[in-house]
């Protein structure tokens, strides 16, 4: 997500990991973690809404086997 989100959310956003990089010098938060299902998705991505957080992208990755 655009900016910079407080690590303090992380509870608030499903335990997620939140930590900050930067992105052609643009402070850039990134959310990294499990959810059990879409169901915990929306709600994460319907608390984003709430804060204004501008998205920028929504990447699934494959669980190692």
């Amino acid at each position: 997500m655009k900016g910079h989100l407080d690590a303090g959310h992380s509870e608030w956003l499903g335990n997620l990991e939140l930590h900050l990089e930067f992105r052609r010098d643009q402070p850039v938060t990134v959310l990294s973690g499990s959810l059990t299902d879409q169901a915990a998705l929306h709600g994460v991505l319907n608390m984003l809404q709430a804060l204004g957080v501008v998205l920028l992208e929504v990447t699934q990755v494959e669980e190692p086997n």
